[in-house]
């Protein structure tokens, strides 16, 4: 009888057997539920907060008033209101500022979002000088709820994305409606830029061809001043000839009055007549035929000069006035040459040599009509000079023809009275000519210059219009191949583009033992404090150890474990009922069910063995300690912000209490993670466990050594 009460199980036994009776029973039911309430009711009522956040009513007040840009209306608030109901993060309610405001203070609202007027004009005012950022008003009211209120300042992220969607949408179609716009632009700038090419080339042709035709005429200038230096030196000969022509008729002149004074005393003696008009018929018949010719020279020479210089297409006249036309359509089909200093000069070059070739052109038709006049007349000295030989010839027949001698003397002087004065004239004449002759080298001279000067500005106009024509070409080509590069989209393209560049990056992220839902974050910790707890209120039916059991013949350690079993029977079950309410109820559905149901086995072991350790060593202060370390296990164990987030002394302490690794382990086996960890977390329980239960048989061995105090008590 006393070995089958010494036996451990029949004392476990026996202590259970306590529970007789209905309230009992109903007592050790309870405290089998109090790790189901405690952890799975509470658990339950955090199990997925989030889930129901579309019951959370959000007031939403749109003052926006839509813009326009590049004729498209744009309405961001419309938008964004509409991006928010299609969302439904909230329960979003479209209202007006007074119900929003009375809403917030009443608690029917938790959130205010009020889009202001100037929403769309500061949205797309990027596209102008002075660009705003948009404003979207976020109020709430913590008397409402602290909570609640942090839950609804994560929809600042939120908005805040739906409103750069908006904003960055807004903007891109803006910018494809201008990029057809572009496209045409840079189209009609290519083509534009195409004709100026052309016409730029066409310019450089005709540029090259004035610098040809300026070089040319200053060559042409140059033999002009070299053929009026030489028509100068001829005039001055034929003016010097004609001085002396003048100068021998005037001779011939007086000599023919004497032959007509003395042609009466011809008839007295022929050798008398002969010894006198021999030596005037033989100066006659030498002079006047060298006169003849020197005079039709130069009349010929004069009149060519004449055909070339100042008469038809050919005349100085004519070629000045065509260079001065060339000049001024030169300065209308450019006419940023009007300004230049070296086209005015050389206008007024022009303009001086016209004014000189048409004085010119005048002298010399004059000097031509002169010369040809000299020419008449001295022809008609040609014959007088055959007659003066015919008369030598025919001296024996002078006396028979003295009277005809007599009137042909005095026909003589009236001839050569009417030629000397003409010979005079001439001389005159040649003198202006060669007056004329030498303003038109000093012209033509001037006009080489000025042609120089042409032919200097006309090649930097031939190589400024090249660099142009290549520039316009580069221009051109450029401009088609930019226009090119723009894209040419459809409606459905550019839908598909704004979408595209208005939300560029789709961001995800890969969560690894994913925990779903809160509850499932939060079920670890839940679990350790249940069964933490249920060591504290345990004790309120369950005696830690009796007095028959510590007077039993079994030795300490059979008399320990036997104290112990009651509790720790009771903290499985109440752990399997726990986990089997969350798993089933909740849908809590760990990743490893196996070693979660190990784990709670475990878990309960071990802290049954503390409990029971505590209380069977310091009695009701047991219950003061255990809470106390619940409290600091709360703080420190990492439940709900991670160590790195908490203070030292609690970042700590973490390290040595059960829960952080209770929850670590729970967080495994429901979630997943590391199977080493999972281990280890195993391990420091069965350690603890064996840790407790040694040190519950010192306890016990001491409590077993009994005083007289012990033997006596106060009511015995």
């Amino acid at each position: 009888m006393l070995d089958s009460a010494n036996n451990p199980l029949t004392l476990a036994r026996f202590e259970l057997k306590r529970f007789r009776g209905f309230l009992p029973r109903i007592a050790l039911v309870f405290i089998l539920l109090i790790p189901l309430l405690y952890g799975c009711i509470y658990l339950a009522g955090n199990w997925d907060p989030y889930g129901r956040l579309d019951q959370v009513p959000v007031a939403v007040v749109n003052h926006d008033e839509p813009t326009t840009v590049n004729d498209k209306r744009v309405a961001a608030g419309e938008d964004f209101v509409a991006s928010l109901h299609r969302e439904a993060t909230f329960k979003f309610l479209d209202t007006d500022d007074a119900d929003a405001a009375a809403g917030l203070q009443e608690g029917r609202y938790y959130l205010v979002i009020t889009v202001p007027k100037d929403f769309s004009t500061d949205l797309v005012s990027g596209q102008g000088d002075d660009p705003q950022r948009a404003k979207i008003m976020l109020q709430r009211n913590d008397a409402n709820g602290f909570v609640i209120g942090t839950i609804t300042n994560s929809a600042q992220t939120s908005i805040a994305k739906a409103i750069d969607e908006t904003a960055v949408r807004s903007y891109f179609e803006a910018v494809f409606a201008n990029l057809a716009t572009i496209r045409e632009g840079m189209d009609a700038a290519a083509d534009g830029a195409g004709k100026l090419d052309a016409g730029l080339a066409t310019a450089h042709e005709g540029s090259t061809q004035l610098r040809a035709g300026a070089g040319k005429a200053a060559d042409g200038a140059d033999a002009l001043a070299s053929g009026a230096s030489r028509l100068n030196a001829g005039a001055i000969t034929a003016r010097d000839g004609a001085n002396q022509l003048a100068s021998g008729l005037d001779q011939l002149h007086a000599g023919a009055g004497t032959l007509a004074s003395g042609s009466a005393q011809v008839a007295g003696g022929t050798q008398q007549v002969a010894d006198t008009v021999d030596p005037v018929l033989t100066v006659a018949a030498e002079k006047l035929p060298g006169a003849e010719q020197r005079v039709k020279a130069a009349s010929e020479r004069i009149n060519t000069v004449a055909g070339k210089l100042a008469t038809g297409s050919g005349s100085i006249s004519a070629q000045t006035k065509a260079a001065v036309a060339d000049a001024d359509a030169l300065i209308a089909a450019h006419p940023e040459l009007a300004g230049d200093p070296a086209m005015q000069r050389l206008r007024n070059a022009l303009d001086r040599t016209n004014t000189t070739a048409g004085a010119i052109d005048a002298d010399v038709k004059a000097a031509a009509s002169d010369v040809s006049a000299a020419n008449t007349a001295i022809q008609g000295a040609g014959d007088l000079a055959a007659k003066a030989r015919d008369a030598k010839a025919k001296v024996d027949q002078l006396n028979s023809g003295a009277h005809q001698v007599s009137s042909g003397a005095a026909q003589l002087r009236d001839g050569l009275g009417t030629a000397a004065p003409s010979a005079h004239t001439l001389a005159t004449g040649l003198g202006t000519l060669a007056d004329g002759a030498s303003q038109l080298n000093s012209g033509a001279t001037e006009l080489a210059a000025g042609n120089r000067q042409l032919a200097g500005g006309s090649a930097t106009l031939d190589d400024g219009l090249a660099q142009l024509a290549t520039g316009a070409h580069e221009l051109s080509t450029r401009l088609a191949d930019g226009a090119a590069k723009l894209p040419h989209l459809t409606d459905d393209e550019t839908d598909r583009a704004v979408q595209v560049l208005s939300a560029p990056v789709d961001v995800t992220m890969e969560v690894e033992n994913p925990a779903h839902v809160y509850g499932r974050g939060l079920a670890p910790m839940f679990f350790s404090i249940a069964l933490w707890v249920l060591g504290i209120s345990a004790f309120f039916l369950v005696r830690p150890i009796t007095g028959r059991v510590i007077a039993g013949r079994a030795n300490d350690v059979r008399i320990a474990i036997t104290a112990w079993l009651p509790l720790a029977g009771i903290s499985v079950i109440a752990g399997w009922l726990m986990l089997a309410a969350a798993w089933i109820g909740l849908g809590l559905d760990p990743v490893h069910p196996w070693l979660m149901i190990g784990m709670v086995t475990l878990v309960s072991l071990a802290f049954s063995s503390v409990a029971h350790l505590l209380r069977t060593s310091l009695g009701l202060v047991a219950t003061a300690a255990m809470l106390i370390v619940l409290i600091l296990q709360l703080s420190s164990s990492g439940g709900t912000y991670p160590p790195e987030l908490l203070p030292p002394f609690f970042s700590t302490i973490g390290h040595v209490m059960p829960m952080t690794y209770t929850i670590d382990a729970f967080r495994i086996t429901i979630s997943g993670g590391l199977m080493t960890k999972l281990a280890r977390d195993a391990i420091l329980m069965v350690v603890l466990l064996v840790s407790c239960l040694a040190l519950l048989v010192l306890v016990v061995h001491r409590r077993r050594q009994f005083t007289e105090k012990d033997l006596h008590p106060p009511f015995g």
